[in-house]
């Protein structure tokens, strides 16, 4: 079971919600989050993302992309 407790927003053109719609999943700024996974949804951003998240890997985070098969990198 996977339990979503924040996520971040990272993208400069969006705007930081309260919540992510329809849950009680809070958005907040990514420079307080420290998760021990960070869930990966969009396939063909994969790469990308854990080069720019690399600093995840510093305090013993790791990334769980979930196409095409679930995994922990």
């Amino acid at each position: 079971m996977l339990d979503v407790h924040a996520t971040a927003q990272i993208s400069p053109w969006a705007d930081i919600a309260d919540s992510v719609r329809g849950s009680r999943i809070v958005v907040v700024d990514e420079e307080y989050l420290r998760p021990q996974r960070v869930l990966i949804l969009p396939w063909n951003l994969r790469e990308e993302l854990t080069r720019q998240l690399g600093c995840v890997r510093a305090w013993g985070g790791r990334f769980v992309p979930a196409v095409p098969r679930l995994e922990v990198l």
